[in-house]
């Protein structure tokens, strides 16, 4: 926002805001950085889960069949 002030604009804004501003952005991006990691590793596990789900599911349609005599 403040790139696209005026050079007029700009020259309200204390020096301090603006770097207050740079260093809460920098902590933004940190925190966005750490959250998408943490959504990719919540991928992963879900598609573990499912996966073993699946299998633990086979495994039991296999042991159930084969009780029954197929």
């Amino acid at each position: 926002m403040y790139d696209s002030m005026s050079m007029y604009a700009r020259t309200f804004v204390d020096k301090s805001v603006i770097e207050k501003l740079v260093e809460l952005k920098e902590l933004a991006d940190k925190f966005n950085t750490n959250v998408e990691g943490e959504q990719e590793n919540n991928k992963v596990e879900e598609t573990n889960e499912t996966n073993q789900t699946s299998n633990n599911e086979n495994q039991t349609g296999e042991s159930t069949n084969n009780s029954t005599g197929e």
